[in-house]
């Protein structure tokens, strides 16, 4: 409207104007929309800026508007034992991960809120990362140091303590409690073995041809197909599923079989692999990743482990089983703290003793071999038969390591020195490094008659021969202990040797 003197706009009709502009938006404030961009609140990723088009390239629950870190899709992972005791500070390790699994070490100033459930509470640092606020508190803000946070906590209450996370600062960070595996960093801890065992870990060339996410995979055969007669097992290390939780287990598969006859099948076992129970048996070819979904809840409170069994018949083969980004989801991270005195799995070691050996509080047989880790000079390594002969010292050779090379006595070529590789030139019982003839696989050979008399000596030769049974006529310096049984003596060497 316009004034009839003037033609200039009527002072009335800009005051209603002005108020039907106010009112439009505050109708679309009261609808949700406090940006204006024609988007809801509720399904907006950056409510209070404005996106119509809600770019998001890093697929987080921020869009580019508002994420400070718009190419990072960033989540926290904690690493924390099962168990902890209320009289000693316990290390836990946040790290940052992309969607993928890969580490995020190059980001500066992530800063994220930490938090504990009981009366557990953070003390301070103790490597890596930085502490802004919350020592002494069950809330910690804390920035992340080469995508690193080291923190140590006590409780001094026999409890289950929550392990939390909070994106305080509004970065599109979360902390996420399960358990996931992509096997970029490693193998995941994975055991193998079995009959014509092909599995491997490492970049596919054969069947997919490449990783659900990222590079790596496990598979039976990374380039090319499954041996025939094929009956081996990919095994998952140990996992302690809480009390109360609802777990799921999940991974992506692909698979290709010759025909119904050669399966793959998804075990799982709470009894260190006595029993195993099957989840689903795979028999048909399934050639894209396709996600697996097992619901684990009738396992809660127990120690379990997942196996990968593939079987092949004796003829025909094809690409085989891959399996990619192992996950076991939908439960609370949690620790739970004991009383250092108390041994409730009646093992003969106390709940302190058990952490410090780091043996099972609850299992009263943490490597099932029958033996309970008080009575076990192995407890964390199946050895029912107790064999402590290398080294005699009350700890077994199955996980005595004296010389520190990271070999066993009982599998070490030379327990009193390092040899990491155990090279052995000749193929005997000694490796190169302790082998005064690393070059000869010695043995010795007794030549004699079959009858002797009581009443005059029986002459006996031995003789150094090789593998192959040749003669040795040029080693100098070979000594050896000979025996005889009964009544019989050694009298002095009638010929050579001394």
């Amino acid at each position: 409207m316009t004034d009839w003197i003037s033609g200039r706009p009527a002072a009335w009709a800009v005051a209603v104007m002005c108020i039907v502009i106010m009112a439009m938006a505050g109708q679309a404030q009261s609808a949700g929309d406090l940006d204006s961009d024609g988007v809801s609140d509720s399904i907006d990723n950056c409510p209070n800026d404005p996106n119509p088009a809600q770019i998001n390239r890093d697929g987080d629950s921020l869009g580019d508007a508002c994420d400070p870190y718009p190419a990072h899709h960033l989540i926290a992972r904690v690493l924390a034992p099962d168990f902890a005791v209320t009289d000693r500070a316990l290390q836990l390790i946040y790290w940052l991960e992309d969607r993928n699994g890969a580490p995020v070490e190059h980001l500066d100033g992530v800063q994220f809120t930490l938090t504990l459930s009981g009366w557990a509470t953070f003390e301070g640092l103790s490597g890596p990362g930085r502490l802004l606020a919350g020592a002494g508190t069950h809330e910690a803000l804390v920035e992340f140091v080469d995508g690193l946070v080291l923190l140590d906590i006590t409780d001094p209450v026999a409890e289950q303590v929550i392990l939390g996370g909070e994106d305080s600062q509004g970065i599109g960070i979360r902390l996420e409690p399960q358990l996931f595996e992509s096997f970029e960093a490693g193998d995941g801890g994975f055991t193998h073995s079995g009959t014509n065992d092909s599995w491997e870990h490492g970049i596919p060339t054969s069947g997919p041809g490449a990783a659900y996410s990222s590079s790596r995979v496990w598979a039976t055969n990374l380039g090319g197909r499954y041996p025939t007669s094929h009956d081996a097992s990919l095994v998952s290390p140990r996992i302690h599923l809480p009390a109360g939780s609802e777990p799921t287990l999940e991974f992506q598969s692909w698979l290709e079989v010759y025909s119904s006859s050669d399966w793959g099948r998804v075990e799982i076992s709470h009894d260190g692999g006595t029993i195993w129970t099957t989840l689903e048996t795979l028999n048909g070819s399934e050639r894209s990743y396709t996600l697996k979904s097992y619901d684990l809840s009738v396992f809660a409170a127990a120690t379990v482990q997942v196996r990968f069994r593939f079987y092949s018949n004796s003829y025909g083969e094809e690409a085989g089983w891959y399996i990619d980004d192992f996950a076991i989801s939908a439960f609370t991270k949690s620790i739970e703290f004991l009383d250092p005195a108390l041994d409730p799995d009646e093992d003969g070691l106390t709940n302190s003793e058990e952490i410090s050996v780091g043996t099972g509080p609850k299992l009263a047989d943490s490597d099932w071999d029958t033996l309970v880790d008080g009575a076990d000079n192995c407890p964390l390594t199946e050895n029912r038969y107790q064999l402590d002969s290398v080294h005699p010292n009350g700890i077994g050779d199955a996980c005595d390591d004296p010389d520190a090379d990271g070999v066993f006595d009982r599998e070490d070529n030379c327990p009193d020195t390092p040899n990491t590789d155990q090279a052995n030139l000749d193929g005997d019982r000694l490796g190169n490094v302790c082998d005064p003839f690393p070059t000869a696989d010695i043995r010795i050979r007794a030549l004699g008659p079959d009858f002797g008399l009581t009443d005059r000596p029986a002459n006996a030769t031995y003789q150094l021969e090789d593998a192959s049974g040749s003669t040795l006529t040029t080693l100098v310096g070979v000594r050896a202990t000979l025996t005889l049984t009964g009544s019989a003596v050694f009298g002095t060497a009638a010929s050579e040797g001394v």
